[in-house]
């Protein structure tokens, strides 16, 4: 596989945009009592999960809770893909130390 400088850094921005993800949705997590995706909806309830806690919550936190939970899962696909890359770009092209 032939990786381009371009390549490269594209490939670091995908990691840095996937840990960015990451830290943003734990932050939510936390601020909002868990994630929907191991939540459940009960009776027109909505319930975030947490380490076996539960937090109700409205159907739009709900949502949005649950979007940004896939939205990881493709991040961090993106951001292993990226790292690749970019490692890839740097063993081939290793840097000269000034020092």
């Amino acid at each position: 596989m032939i990786v381009t400088e371009s390549s490269a850094r594209l490939g670091r921005a995908l990691l840095v945009i996937g840990l960015v993800n990451f830290g943003a949705f734990w932050i939510v997590g936390v601020c909002i009592g868990g994630d929907a995706v191991n939540g459940y909806v009960e009776g027109g309830r909505y319930f975030l999960a947490s380490h076996g806690r539960f937090t109700e919550v409205t159907r739009s936190v709900f949502l949005y809770s649950k979007v940004h939970c896939y939205s990881v899962w493709v991040t961090h696909l993106l951001a292993a893909a990226g790292w690749w890359v970019s490692h890839a770009w740097d063993k081939r092209n290793p840097r000269s130390d000034p020092g």
